[in-house]
């Protein structure tokens, strides 16, 4: 009985930390990505190394790079976050936020998710971020 019990309090904090687990890596991926966001909006407005700025978005990945688009960006200012396995991106390619207006060349919805939960963000016409 008292191994059972044991067993029984082991799997219950398993789960539990597994799912906490899940609930950090999403904070951190909602995060990282409004914050590049803004980064990559500010930098064009206030015209940083002269440039635009944009994000790139993968799967489990997001890079904040300088340059018209993600083909023609400047390599050396590239930062690249890499998410855990748990988490996927759905997005727009890439949205640049075009300088001096920051306005951006493509608006959608960014979905972030860890399997459980969901977030959802959009870049509309004019700049605007919505994050949750």
């Amino acid at each position: 009985m008292v191994i059972g019990l044991f067993l029984l309090i082991y799997g219950i904090t398993t789960a539990l930390g597994g799912w906490t687990q899940g609930t950090q890596e999403l904070d951190f991926a909602r995060e990282t990505v409004r914050n590049d966001l803004f980064m990559a909006r500010k930098g064009s407005t206030a015209g940083t190394n002269d440039s635009s700025w944009g994000i790139r978005f993968a799967t489990s990945s997001i890079t904040r790079f300088k340059g018209s688009s993600y083909a023609a960006r400047d390599t050396v200012y590239d930062a690249t976050t890499q998410f855990g396995s748990r988490i996927t991106i759905t997005a727009p390619t890439e949205i640049v936020f075009l300088r001096p207006s920051g306005t951006p060349n493509a608006t959608g919805t960014i979905t972030i998710t860890d399997g459980r939960k969901t977030v959802t963000s959009t870049v509309n016409r004019v700049g605007g971020i919505d994050f949750p």
